[in-house]
């Protein structure tokens, strides 16, 4: 997929993380969502980010309204055939509902182990954040969900990170460079 057709919506403002991603998601040539998200605490409507401009804040305080203005955001987006993603640095694992019942895919750093279960949509939940590594655990859990039985004996949805790497070494067994 082209990284223009990607759409990003930032969580976690003002955490000076959130500025970071939107810049870097800018940079790179991701769309960057006008609409972001603000931790429970955030105070005010908008923020303005150097190179991306001036983003308009939903507060996660008011769950009812943050819920449907994300879902009007990500309707908006898949309207125009872009695909919608929300990047959260917040770490707060309450989040994973809300993005579970806009029908988001998601990116979020956090160790909490409930929060990887729950997450019903495409997602990556990492406390690592090693690349590759959380990119196949996302991928294997996501076939591991689609596909019941193809990786018996893994438990991918509980501890995928594990599993990734149980999967990486039967699969450098059979491929062993000479």
């Amino acid at each position: 997929m082209r990284t223009e057709l990607i759409n990003v919506i930032v969580a976690g403002f003002p955490l000076p993380l959130a500025s970071k991603v939107a810049r870097a998601c800018s940079k790179r040539n991701f769309g960057v969502s006008q609409l972001a998200l603000g931790t429970r605490d955030f105070k005010g409507d908008s923020v303005e980010v150097p190179d991306v401009g001036k983003l308009n804040i939903i507060s996660l305080a008011n769950t009812s309204d943050a819920r449907n203005k994300l879902a009007a955001e990500v309707s908006r987006i898949k309207d125009e055939d872009d695909f919608p993603i929300v990047a959260d640095v917040s770490n707060d694992s309450a989040n994973i509902d809300l993005y579970n019942e806009c029908d988001v895919a998601f990116v979020m750093r956090t160790m909490n182990q409930e929060a990887r279960a729950k997450s019903k949509k495409l997602s990556v939940i990492s406390d690592e954040f090693n690349k590759q590594l959380v990119a196949f655990d996302s991928i294997m859990r996501e076939y591991g969900r689609r596909f019941p039985g193809l990786f018996r004996g893994f438990d991918l949805v509980s501890d995928g990170t594990k599993a990734s790497r149980q999967l990486v070494h039967s699969l450098n067994d059979l491929f062993v460079l000479q």
